[in-house]
């Protein structure tokens, strides 16, 4: 499943279709970004696609084979990968390497079957840049994300303030363990949106 927009809340979901491109199908270059290692990681394998393999998309328009032609590392900055193209493709990015945001994996390929016709009402005029907003993560609210995380060192520090000088310190490192998990749930649920996305 695709789901509709690259934000971090729409990735968290699943693939994302960059908004202002074709959909799979129809002319032009459609372009679809996801995780590599996180949120189900569904582009963790993409770096296996190599020239000459198949990639099938089947959407309400009907069902498209389009073969690989080019595997490419990028920088982030690099917008021409997603540009719009004369001819039908499909652009699949991710992030490189695992682990990492520093490069994007794109994998690009032509279109073998008849394309999908065009509705009227979609606009393909989009600028580039708008097209990777919100790809970069939320960068304005680390209020959530501080306040998780003080209160996670302060957890951690009562427990460990407990747990000093007992006799059976595991004991207090087992039972504080719980609520510090809980904690550091929530204090990852507000970092993530705040971080580069990992593709």
């Amino acid at each position: 499943m695709v789901v509709e927009g690259t934000a971090t809340a729409d990735l968290r979901l699943g693939p994302g279709h960059y908004p202002g491109t074709p959909l799979p199908g129809q002319p032009g270059n459609a372009a679809i970004a996801g995780h590599r290692t996180t949120y189900g990681a569904p582009f963790y394998n993409l770096n296996e696609l190599v020239q000459g393999d198949c990639i099938s998309v089947t959407t309400t328009q009907g069902h498209f084979r389009y073969d690989v032609t080019h595997v490419l590392v990028v920088p982030p900055s690099d917008l021409t990968v997603v540009a719009p193209s004369p001819t039908p493709e499909l652009t699949l990015t991710t992030c490189n390497p695992r682990f990492s945001a520093s490069q994007r994996l794109v994998v690009q390929a032509s279109l073998i079957t008849p394309p999908a016709t065009v509705p009227d009402h979609r606009s393909q005029s989009r600028p580039l840049r708008s097209l990777l907003s919100g790809l970069a993560g939320g960068q304005s609210n680390w209020t959530g994300a501080l306040g998780w995380g003080l209160t996670c060192l302060a957890l951690a520090i009562g427990v460990w303030a407990l747990a000093r000088g007992r006799r059976r310190p595991a004991v207090y490192y087992a039972l504080g363990a719980v609520p510090l998990l809980v904690v550091l749930f929530f204090f990852f649920e507000n970092l993530s949106p705040l971080l580069p996305a990992s593709f």
